[in-house]
């Protein structure tokens, strides 16, 4: 989720400033770039007190279940597992029906992978639908579709669409670390499925709709700012 986002931010810099297309090869200089960069600091940072055992985070106890328990949990986290897979199949299959996908995300999406540069003045899908609206949405998830149709070689919605399934994951995971940190362990699962129960944010997380993604990430700020508060 932070490294999308990090790797389109500067991709989107380096464009801005003339020294990168979106094409599959400015795309790969700026994740190779950065990856060379942050692997050295990671390198020269190994035995330091960013890697020692002190720095783990102490999580909440927890109480062994019962086997019962267990069965429930179970099942609870197979009903989720099923959603997804539903929904995600749903995702890759179907063709953008939705009016936000096809008129604003999958069409900016690709365009900046047609044109391999930013483009703001793009073209209604339908009469309803203001070109100045599409156009002031942030880049970072066309980006990342651009990006993901550079490595194919060519634009696919259903390839566009994956990266939202990954995103409703990360987001459903990320709640749990959040809640584990605080709560046990039943109580952290309890508040996964129930977020994962919600009909609209299954629905949201299997379309190609930035909700999800925008969720992830201020479940990402919140969570971390909640944890720095209650340490």
């Amino acid at each position: 989720l932070l490294g999308l986002t990090g790797t389109m931010v500067i991709t989107f810099l380096a464009h801005i400033a003339g020294l990168v297309a979106f094409t599959r090869g400015g795309f790969l200089a700026v994740q190779v770039l950065l990856t060379g960069l942050l692997g050295g600091l990671t390198y020269r940072n190994i035995g330091t007190s960013l890697f020692s055992g002190s720095s783990r985070v102490s999580l909440s106890p927890s109480l062994p279940l019962p086997s019962w328990g267990n069965v429930i949990i179970a099942i609870f986290g197979t009903g989720i597992i099923l959603k997804i897979l539903a929904g995600t199949v749903l995702l890759l299959a179907t063709p953008p029906y939705y009016d936000d996908t096809f008129n604003n995300w999958n069409m900016r999406g690709k365009i900046f992978f047609e044109t391999g540069r930013l483009t703001l003045s793009i073209p209604a899908g339908n009469e309803s639908f203001a070109i100045s609206g599409v156009s002031s949405y942030p880049p970072t998830v066309p980006m990342v579709k651009a990006w993901l149709a550079a490595l194919a070689g060519q634009w696919s919605d259903a390839l566009a669409g994956s990266i939202h399934a990954l995103w409703y994951i990360a987001a459903l995971t990320l709640l749990f670390c959040v809640l584990r940190r605080h709560v046990s362990r039943v109580s952290a699962i309890l508040g996964t499925y129930i977020l994962g129960s919600l009909p609209l944010y299954l629905i949201q997380g299997t379309n190609a709709y930035a909700d999800i993604f925008l969720s992830a990430s201020l479940l990402t700020a919140g969570g971390l700012l909640f944890s720095a508060a209650a340490s």
